[in-house]
């Protein structure tokens, strides 16, 4: 499933985007400290909306706050280098992390986020009817090759 929109969430505002030939083009920003958010929320979901007739769906994108970046030197890890690697670098046990990895360039380029952050996005942006299908992340400068991606939400159809 090819997903044309996505919204951006950090602690600062949320940007609605919508997928053009060229990338994505901001359709409209919501303030979190807006005294209207549920108002503003309601009027992005309405815009999206009305550019997707046939199915309005969003993937997320989770701040890169939220995210803990690191890195391997070499490509030839397992899953235990990579446990490893994250062991007690977050405030988080291992069980309570979704990882995405990429090798490349001679490193593992490992990003981690906390479950509760993406159910906390999931649950925010399903409660405003953005139909939230998965959840990705914008890599840091010269780690991953692709989007950073942490699954699918549990509300997929």
């Amino acid at each position: 499933m090819t997903v044309n929109f996505a919204l951006s969430l950090s602690f600062e505002g949320i940007e609605l985007l919508h997928r053009v030939q060229r990338g994505w083009r901001r359709i409209g920003r919501a303030e979190v400290a807006s005294e209207t958010l549920d108002a503003d929320l309601a009027e992005l979901r309405q815009k999206g909306e009305e550019l997707a007739p046939d199915g309005f769906f969003t993937k997320l994108i989770i701040p890169l706050d939220q995210i803990k970046y690191t890195a391997i030197d070499s490509t030839l890890t397992t899953q235990a280098d990579i446990d490893a690697e994250l062991e007690g670098a977050t405030p988080y046990p291992l069980d309570e992390l979704v990882v995405d990895c990429e090798r490349f360039g001679g490193r593992t380029h490992i990003a981690a986020v906390a479950r509760e952050t993406l159910k906390e996005a999931e649950a925010f942006s399903a409660a405003h009817g953005f139909n939230p299908v998965a959840f990705v992340a914008v890599p840091e400068p010269f780690t991953f090759q692709k989007e950073v991606f942490f699954g699918p939400t549990e509300m997929m159809p």
